[in-house]
C-alpha cells in the first residue's frame, strides 16, 4: 500500500528518514505537519492494529477516535481492497 498510495511522498522530508513526517503542508489553518509512520511503536503507528491502521487510511479516523486533516486523502483509499 504505501508504494500505491505513495505515503514516502507526504510522510518524509529530504533531510529525515522515509516514512518518520515532519513535512509542512500550508493550509487555511497555517502549516500541519505530516506524522511518523515507522513501525516504531513511541513515535510511529507500530502500536496500530491492523483496524487502526484501516479506519486511518480509508475512514480518516486516528486511533483515538480523532479526525484526521483532510490533507489525507483518506476517501481515495476507500476503494483499495483490505489484502
Amino acid at each position: 500500500m504505501a508504494r500505491t498510495a505513495d505515503c514516502v511522498a507526504c510522510h518524509s522530508t529530504l533531510e529525515g528518514e522515509p516514512y518518520a513526517g515532519g513535512l509542512p503542508m500550508l493550509t487555511p489553518l497555517g502549516a500541519i505537519y505530516s506524522t511518523n509512520i515507522t513501525p516504531d511503536k513511541e513515535t510511529g503507528i507500530g502500536h496500530y492494529t491492523f483496524d487502526d491502521f484501516n479506519n486511518a487510511t480509508k475512514h480518516g479516523v486516528r486511533k483515538d477516535n480523532s479526525a484526521l486533516y483532510p490533507a489525507m486523502p483518506y476517501p481515495s483509499y476507500q476503494i483499495m481492497p483490505d489484502e
